[in-house]
């Protein structure tokens, strides 16, 4: 709801008709649309012997998006290009790479959220796996989130489902009934689990 939602180390949420720099119109404004892109914007200085700084901004905006999957139910994603400069400098395009699938799901955060998006994006981005069944099961649901088709998205979120509720492996058959656990209320629960 806000047009600037800050969500700390220099990142920010921008509604495009709203960011104070001059942008590049392709950046702000979707060809044919009549309301402006959502902007992530990195602020950031590099200090001697820090990654890239497009590396950097590669990092910080998958966790980003990480985030924001988690944190509600919809289809995030970014375009194919981000934008950079330097020290004011002009606006030069940096192949972003396809990260997501978009749709016309929108996520309404309200100044009462605020404040729960940016502890929540805080904990992923310092606490983000990098090994073990979490980390594995995180990024067999990125791979379903980056699908085109929901469909094609089944099977890699079922099985980031069953590595982290069934990690004894399918022969225990305890998935079903775990997911029942979580999904329904008791009495529903032996129908579910069929």
């Amino acid at each position: 709801a806000s047009s600037d939602l800050p969500l700390g180390d220099g990142l920010s949420l921008v509604r495009g008709d709203a960011f104070g720099e001059e942008a590049p119109g392709e950046a702000v404004w979707a060809p044919g649309a009549d309301r402006p892109h959502l902007l992530a914007v990195l602020r950031w200085e590099a200090a001697a012997g820090d990654a890239s700084p497009v590396a950097h901004a590669r990092v910080r905006l998958r966790r980003l998006l990480t985030a924001l999957r988690l944190f509600e139910a919809g289809s995030f994603a970014f375009g194919p290009l981000a934008w950079t400069r330097t020290g004011g400098g002009t606006w030069q395009p940096f192949a972003l790479g396809t990260i997501g699938h978009r749709t016309d799901a929108s996520l309404i955060v309200t100044p009462e959220q605020e404040d729960e998006l940016r502890a929540f994006c805080s904990l992923i981005s310092r606490r983000t796996p990098r090994s073990g069944e979490i980390a594995w099961a995180l990024r067999r649901f990125e791979m379903g989130c980056d699908r085109p088709v929901p469909a094609e998205a089944l099977s890699d979120h079922l099985l980031a489902l069953r590595a982290l509720l069934e990690p004894e492996g399918p022969a225990s058959g305890r998935l079903a009934g775990r997911v029942a656990a979580l999904c329904a209320t008791e009495e529903e629960r032996p129908v579910l689990s069929r």
